[in-house]
């Protein structure tokens, strides 16, 4: 058993050195150690520089690690879930509604499963939304890209370039996800150029409707986006805890249990 940092470290630079990612539960299962000492070694670490944290565990550090890699490795977290989120989500989509879907890889599969007999105009500022769902743009749909800057992280548009725009649109359904929902209420976000838009349509739209896994709740960190009381309805997935659901429950007026 690794009990000391030092050795902690070690192990999991050589785990990354091998596997380009590491996995919080699975190493804090072999160090046998607890998850929330593994996340405090994985900060310390990204301190270093020496890795990037991701939801769920860690991959190389940026210099080391390209950005297309990263997003990738992002999207396949919790996949399952993220597409039964979607999917629950897209049933709250009526025929005539103007939604907006911002650049989260929790929301990346919301389009696909809209309703081809709905006329729905999407707003997004995303493009792997347009890019992974180009099949899925059948005719009832029309798509506004949101311009701007491009953020390679997140391949999207952010920036004042992009806020410029954004005074043309007043959706009625705003779905978004985050990187974290803090015990405190808070939703927090890791990319300060994305911010701007999201809490553009998160003050102008009739409904906001986040989408989050069970793995984000509870958890803080990252820019502050919003807090929790700007959410109408919570989509999560089946996997969620009692207590989780409670703390839920407890800040939302409508929460969602995708199957």
């Amino acid at each position: 058993m690794k009990s000391t940092f030092i050795e902690r470290k070690k192990f999991i630079l050589e785990q990354l050195e091998a596997k380009s990612l590491v996995d919080t539960a699975e190493i804090a299962g072999i160090l046998r150690v607890s998850k929330e000492t593994l996340r405090k070694d994985l900060a310390a670490l990204e301190k270093e520089g020496l890795l990037t944290r991701t939801h769920g565990g860690a991959v190389k550090a940026e210099n080391n690690t390209p950005l297309f890699e990263r997003t990738v490795y992002r999207k396949n977290l919790y996949t399952e879930e993220k597409a039964s989120i979607c999917k629950k989500a897209a049933s709250l989509i009526q025929s005539g509604d103007t939604i907006f879907i911002d650049c989260s890889t929790t929301s990346f599969s919301l389009l696909k499963y809209i309703d081809p007999g709905k006329n729905v105009t999407v707003l997004t500022n995303s493009i792997q939304v347009v890019m992974e769902n180009e099949e899925y743009l059948h005719p009832n749909i029309t798509l506004i890209m949101i311009g701007g800057i491009f953020q390679k992280d997140f391949y999207s548009f952010g920036g004042e370039f992009a806020s410029d725009m954004l005074n043309n649109f007043l959706p009625n359904k705003t779905f978004i996800s985050a990187m974290s929902l803090g015990e405190d209420g808070v939703l927090y976000d890791a990319n300060m150029h994305n911010i701007d838009v999201k809490r553009y349509f998160i003050n102008n739209s009739d409904k906001v409707i986040l989408l989050i896994d069970h793995s984000k709740i509870g958890v803080r960190g990252g820019v502050q986006l919003s807090p929790i009381s700007s959410v109408d309805t919570v989509v999560v997935d089946s996997h969620v805890s009692d207590s989780k659901l409670e703390t839920l429950k407890s800040l939302v007026d409508h929460v969602v249990i995708s199957e």
